[in-house]
């Protein structure tokens, strides 16, 4: 999280430097993000990482020979209060924006930064929805829904899934990822058992998991974010369901083993690849195309050596490998969705999966037995 959120930090300054020179002794940047309720961790991840990239930016020298600064809008995860630090924000003289972590509280800050010629990079909200309502001011650096959710399809089919349970809170992310799924998922011939919608903060889920497990799915997929998907696993499992359970990335963090504890064993949960991962990537595929342009320039001599297909997978492994920190595990195989592994209060790892599961393994579980590590 802060490796992917310091990169767009970089991307949102970098915009800055074809801006004009402004009249003031240092440039503020703005980062809207959610730093109170239930999202607050993420929220001052996000803050924290455009900090550090101010501070190291700084150090260089600043931006077109101005320091810069940051002021921060408490979206708090809600539209109306993303609005209000919108309009602060545009309001202050920010030249520049960082921000957007949850959409439904990013979508209706568009036309406010847009109607302000503000640059806003949207590091985090990735529902389709964005897209339509762009007034062509903002950049999203997360790849849309349409790319989880195909992930998600092809491990499900990997692990013979046959029916699955949607759980949403209807916001912009939550349901526009479960619609996706929904569609895709019945498309290719498969069941829904369940498509549900509960309310965020909702305590008591006994209606929707007394009705998941009547129904009895291969797997359950929550689509919204850790602090209720915790407490909605934890009475699933309590419950008696013994089905996969997968989430998105908007619960792809190790707060959730403090909330479900032990439940979240074996959790499956789907992201995309951090800023380290890229960047490890982008240099072998760099210092490819530097020797290419040698051999056509003809300063390397013997046979011109394209990129192969060895090449192409070792960079795609990279690409997609999980960089989670020092506190978490690397996977040993090609990775894929991540694998919530150790009971809460023992290590807490989040093991990464192989990207496709194979269809002989069990089709009730998430384990992997040739993926474990240690």
């Amino acid at each position: 999280m802060r490796n992917v959120m310091k990169t767009a930090a970089g991307l949102a300054l970098a915009i800055v430097l074809g801006m004009p020179a402004i009249a003031q002794d240092k440039l503020t940047i703005g980062i809207m993000v959610p730093t109170t309720g239930s999202e607050a961790t993420y929220g001052q991840d996000m803050a924290n990482a455009v900090n550090l990239a101010i501070g190291e930016i700084n150090a260089a020298g600043g931006v077109l020979g101005q320091q810069l600064t940051s002021t921060v809008g408490d979206d708090g995860r809600d539209a109306q209060l993303a609005v209000n630090a919108a309009s602060n924000l545009a309001a202050s003289g920010v030249v520049g924006v960082v921000g957007g972590y949850c959409s439904g509280a990013t979508i209706p800050t568009l036309k406010i930064y847009g109607d302000a010629k503000i640059p806003l990079i949207i590091p985090a909200a990735n529902s389709t929805k964005l897209i339509p309502e762009n007034p062509g001011n903002a950049f999203m650096i997360n790849s849309t829904g349409n790319d989880q959710v195909a992930k998600a399809i092809e491990y499900f089919n990997g692990k013979c899934i046959k029916s699955i349970a949607i759980i949403n809170q209807g916001d912009a992310y939550s349901q526009d990822r479960a619609d996706l799924t929904k569609k895709n998922w019945e498309a290719a011939g498969n069941k829904v058992t369940n498509f549900e919608v509960t309310n965020k903060g909702e305590q008591d889920y006994s209606a929707v998991v007394t009705a998941i497990t009547s129904a009895n799915p291969d797997a359950v997929f929550w689509t919204a974010y850790y602090a209720d998907g915790g407490l909605l696993i934890r009475q699933l499992r309590e419950r008696g369901y013994q089905g996969l359970i997968a989430v998105d990335d908007g619960s792809n963090s190790p707060e959730l083993f403090k909330i479900a504890g032990p439940a979240a064993e074996g959790v499956i949960a789907f992201s995309n690849p951090t800023e380290a991962v890229r960047r490890s990537a982008r240099a072998l595929f760099d210092a490819q195309l530097r020797r290419d342009e040698a051999a056509r320039l003809g300063h390397q001599h013997g046979r011109h050596d394209r990129l192969g297909q060895g090449d192409r997978d070792a960079a795609g492994r990279q690409l997609h490998r999980h960089d989670l920190g020092p506190d978490l595990v690397h996977a040993r195989k090609d990775p894929g969705p991540l694998q919530l592994r150790g009971a809460a209060g023992q290590g807490r790892r989040l093991d990464a999966g192989p990207v496709i599961a194979r269809c002989s393994q069990d089709r009730r579980s998430g384990a992997d037995p040739s993926s474990e590590i240690g």
